[in-house]
């Protein structure tokens, strides 16, 4: 037998805050407006538990290794 699936399933969107505009912005975009008002703030964090074993990257290494990042890909494959 198939799974049909709750009769009133949720809808797949969520409603968020009135009076916020609404901003056209890329993931990069977004990184690059963080790391330039806040380069030295605490961005990532990788890893549980105690915090002396973990990985951090603040807003400007994050953005630094994801234009690394972007940069080898783009020498790799073309655009599209």
């Amino acid at each position: 037998m198939a799974h049909e699936g709750p009769a009133n399933p949720a809808p797949a969107y969520a409603i968020g805050p009135v009076g916020i505009p609404e901003r056209n912005l890329t993931v990069g975009d977004a990184l690059r407006e963080a790391a330039s008002a806040h380069p030295d703030r605490i961005a990532l964090l990788e890893g549980v538990g105690d915090s002396s074993c973990a990985k951090r990257w603040t807003y400007g290494e994050l953005l630094e290794d994801a234009l690394e990042i972007a940069r080898g890909l783009a020498a790799r494959y073309p655009p599209g």
